[in-house]
């Protein structure tokens, strides 16, 4: 034999319960959202260099295409929450990394995908990645 207000007091348990996990998956939710600050890194390009401010250190450096070697593209599988992309360019004197996420990254590209012997592909296979892997993108010829 049911008791009706007996029944009624397990429905309210049950609701206070999904109610609170309701609320624990909107506190995770919004602890591991993307950061809405602007990102550190700035890239300016031109058709002779880019230009890479970083308002962290306070700093920034020239660099010019045809000085570049290589090119290598890095995903992971950290995304969409984290940066998972990253473009490794490779210098006589030095190697540098730029997170995708940095700002100007538009006009940055458009210029990358200029350079003589750029693969396109590599980089369209790139983009899709969502697995740890490098990209070789291009070599100086």
């Amino acid at each position: 034999m049911t008791v009706p207000w007996l029944q009624l007091v397990f429905d309210y348990q049950e609701a206070i319960i999904i109610i609170i996990a309701l609320i624990i998956i909107v506190v995770i939710f919004i602890k591991n959202r993307p950061s809405e600050e602007p990102h550190p890194i700035t890239i300016e390009a031109d058709e002779v260099s880019f230009r890479i401010f970083n308002a962290k250190s306070n700093t920034s450096d020239c660099f010019n295409w045809d000085d570049i070697h290589e090119i290598i593209i890095q995903t992971t599988d950290d995304g969409p929450s984290y940066e998972d992309f990253y473009y490794h360019l490779k210098f006589i004197d030095c190697n540098i990394s730029i997170p995708s996420e940095a700002n100007g990254m538009g006009v940055f590209n458009d210029y990358l995908l200029e350079l003589d012997n750029f693969n396109l592909q590599m980089f369209i296979e790139a983009i899709g990645s969502t697995d740890d892997k490098s990209f070789l993108c291009y070599q100086k010829a």
